[in-house]
């Protein structure tokens, strides 16, 4: 069938017959999908930080975003419309975002005779006869007494896998006399760095930047946005880095990155892959280093395929040492380019902290594994092993993984002294009655057939017959609403990892993880 535009394809039940002599009416209806026949195809604009604050004479710089509606992916320019300030001045790098969608540095300069006050400047993207606004509050402060940023060259290319460099240059304004320290606040692409030489100026002097790319860096311009701070007083300036090149690869992500424990029990972490310029290879994961003694770190699955994630349980003993650890868990994979074979290792940091063991609680699940068919359920029971005498109510919870269309309850939800079982039953859905649309239009198509029958009888025999026509009409109305029902597709076939959870009042959360296949 073949679409109009603004029309979506209907689902059309049949939902029953009325015969009346040789007259049939039939009662339809349609469910449709999600119509958009208004859908709106543009962009919208966004800053952030939306407010600015500088002194005469002095600089500031926010990221401007452009997000697409639709499919619109034709460029964008920006300008700043109005609300600037006398004597003072706007600028974007790059003034260009291509294909509907990206960020610019805005810059805002002012001079000594830029008058004070507050000003909301109207920032605007246009595209053809498609334009967005969004507006930034600028708040313009005396004579000034701190620094400025300035860089050069303001703009640098790359290959992806190298690096280039920039000369930041720190200017005091009035009588300043401090030390600024640099960084890079925003604006880097996945795979990417930033270091300076030094990374602090006293009063004024100049600082060599290098950005540097991995292999699997992104194409394409990035506005970073250097931030220079002294105390309270701070200065910005913009550089744009343009990458080409680049290769298939990866980032990863930890969620949550910062964990904290007693000694002697787990948690879970998430590691995410996100594949980078159509990767499609296998990561393999692990844990690298940082692990103090006594401590184990097991990802469940070790391996990922081009994208998606994996939880990563920690797991302490009681002679584990207080303290915090950085733990590096790194990915690994192996890729062909070009009829050469490259090895790309990532890694993402992770906070450890482990207290004492005086009080807290370890999980753990038997079976570990659960295969259920499409509609079933099955059970799973979680033992809490107190450690150093905790005695607090445990609750439980095991939201995080679940398949759509799952669902998992605990006998009991909680327990009150802090040790002990409890049963986890999860439940799949099947599919919804909807799949017995054949079985209820076949019901349908006999009653006009009793129809056709019954106009052809004798005046004499009609009213016998409508008798037992009735009643076969209404046994034949309850097996088509009998045959009603959702036409839900149910929990989709695949494996899972849930994560099941203790907390606890005053103690950190505990958890394990159940692998659930469903078929």
């Amino acid at each position: 069938m073949k679409e109009s535009p603004g029309r979506v394809p209907a689902v059309v039940t049949i939902a029953g017959w009325i015969v009346a002599a040789a007259l049939i009416i039939i009662l339809v209806s349609a469910q449709s999908g999600a119509l958009s026949a208004n859908e709106i195809t543009g962009f919208t604009l966004s800053a952030n930080p939306n407010r600015l604050s500088v002194n005469s004479g002095g600089s500031a710089t926010t990221t401007v975003s452009v997000l697409r509606t639709g499919d619109f992916t034709a460029g964008v320019t920006l300008t700043c419309s109005n609300g600037v300030p006398s004597a003072a001045s706007c600028s974007f790098s790059p003034p260009l975002v291509m294909e509907g969608s990206g960020t610019s540095m805005l810059t805002v300069v002012t001079s000594t005779s830029t008058p004070s006050g507050t000003f909301v400047i109207t920032v605007q993207g246009t595209s053809g006869s498609t334009t967005s606004t969004t507006t930034i509050t600028l708040v313009v402060g005396g004579g000034s007494s701190d620094f400025s940023l300035s860089a050069s060259p303001t703009s640098v290319s790359v290959d992806a896998g190298s690096s280039a460099s920039i000369k930041i240059t720190v200017a005091p304004n009035g009588n300043f006399d401090g030390t600024v320290s640099l960084s890079c606040r925003s604006g880097l692409p996945s795979g990417g760095s930033c270091t300076f030489s030094p990374s602090s100026i006293i009063t004024s002097g100049t600082s060599t930047l290098t950005l540097a790319t991995g292999q699997a860096s992104p194409s394409g311009s990035f506005a970073i946005e250097v931030l220079g701070t002294s105390g309270s007083a701070s200065a910005t300036v913009a550089v744009t880095l343009t990458v080409s090149g680049s290769q298939p690869g990866y980032t990863m992500a930890a969620t949550p990155n910062d964990i904290s424990l007693s000694a002697g029990s787990s948690t879970v972490s998430t590691i995410s892959v996100t594949a980078l310029n159509a990767f499609t290879g296998t990561v393999a994961l692990g844990c690298a280093g940082g692990l103090p003694s006594g401590v184990t770190c097991s990802p469940s699955p070790t391996s990922i395929t081009e994208a998606g994630s994996s939880f990563l349980t920690i797991t302490t003993t009681s002679s584990t040492p207080s303290g915090s650890f950085i733990v590096t868990v790194k990915g690994t994979s192996t890729i062909t380019v070009n009829g050469t074979s490259t090895t790309i290792q990532e890694s993402v940091p992770l906070t450890l902290v482990v207290t004492g063991s005086n009080l807290g609680f370890s999980l753990s699940a038997s079976p570990a594994a659960l295969t259920l068919v499409n509609g079933g359920s099955g059970a799973s029971t979680i033992t809490v092993s107190p450690i150093s005498g905790f005695g607090s109510k445990v609750t439980f919870d095991c939201s995080s993984g679940l398949p759509t269309g799952a669902a998992c309850a605990f006998d009991p939800v909680s327990l009150p002294s802090g040790s002990g079982t409890s049963v986890l039953t999860i439940t799949t859905t099947g599919r919804g009655a909807g799949v017995h649309l054949r079985r209820q239009f076949s019901y349908a198509l006999w009653l006009p057939m009793a129809g056709i029958v019954f106009a052809g009888v004798s005046v004499r025999c009609r009213r016998r017959l409508r008798i037992a026509f009735l009643g076969s009409f209404l046994v034949c109305g309850l097996f088509l609403t009998g045959c009603g029902g959702s036409s839900a597709e149910g929990t989709s076939a695949g494996t899972y990892n849930v994560i099941v959870t203790g907390s606890a009042t005053n103690v950190h959360t505990s958890g394990t993880v159940i692998t659930l296949t469903v078929q």
